[in-house]
């Protein structure tokens, strides 16, 4: 906790977001893609971006509703 207040005015914490970051798999991407009902390309190199923002959006949503 800040003792001296200098500057502006910060947001409660509550009022922030934060990102959490952990590692997967490909096996395990590539089934939760396919819970979601998500296409990707086993063929290629790297997972896709649109891959990868569909499978957060899904894993966001689910979370959301699990705290529900």
């Amino acid at each position: 906790m800040r003792m001296i207040n200098l500057g502006r005015n910060r947001k409660p914490l509550i009022e922030k977001s934060s990102v959490l970051m952990f590692r997967l798999d490909n096996k395990t991407i590539f089934a939760l893609c396919d819970k979601f009902k998500i296409d990707y390309d086993l063929e290629s190199e790297v997972l896709s971006d649109t891959t990868k923002k569909a499978l957060i959006g899904e894993i966001k949503n689910n979370l959301e509703n699990f705290i529900k």
